[in-house]
């Protein structure tokens, strides 16, 4: 699929759009990198069920002072599965990647990078009252992307037409 862009003048850009106040609000915690905001590392949306990302459904231990850590494990070719080589300290809960309903999803990153980036984690009650895991959400510096390119709603047949939404 191919797009074409066209303009009325030389000065016309692609590029990503300045954010709001209200956008640039959400990101109002500060550490060494810059700003962030804490979100829910389970993946959703399209792709976020296990059976979809087998190697993204992996446990993540949990401890009370709210880090955490990736257990040892191994694949299991046979089980499609991670095999815990460890378990839990008694200072630690069990996680996976579940959502309220109980259904198994996927994690947004595969554990290796969990693994070296620990530091942008935490543990904290979700809305449900339980454990989740949440991960520094960082907003890109050069703005954000725009959700279409038409700045009018006038169609090929010349009707402009209200927004399905």
């Amino acid at each position: 699929m191919s797009t074409l862009f066209f303009a009325k003048t030389d000065k016309a850009r692609i590029s990503r759009l300045e954010r709001t106040k209200e956008q640039l609000g959400r990101y109002d915690l500060v550490d060494d990198v810059g700003n962030y905001e804490w979100v829910n590392f389970r993946k959703h949306g399209a792709g976020s069920n296990r059976d979809e990302r087998r190697r993204m459904y992996y446990p993540i231990f949990a401890a009370e002072d709210g880090s955490i850590r990736v257990p040892k494990m191994v694949w299991s070719d046979e089980n499609k599965e991670w095999n815990l080589l460890e378990r839990p300290q008694d200072n630690e809960s069990l996680l996976y990647p579940k959502n309220e309903q109980g259904e198994e999803k996927a994690w947004n990153w595969g554990h290796l990078r969990v693994r070296n980036n620990l530091g942008e984690f935490c543990v904290r009650t979700d809305r449900t009252r339980g454990l989740g895991v949440y991960v520094k959400s960082r907003m890109n510096s050069g703005g954000m992307l725009p959700l279409t390119w038409f700045d009018k709603r006038i169609f090929c047949d010349g009707i402009r037409h209200q927004p399905p939404y």
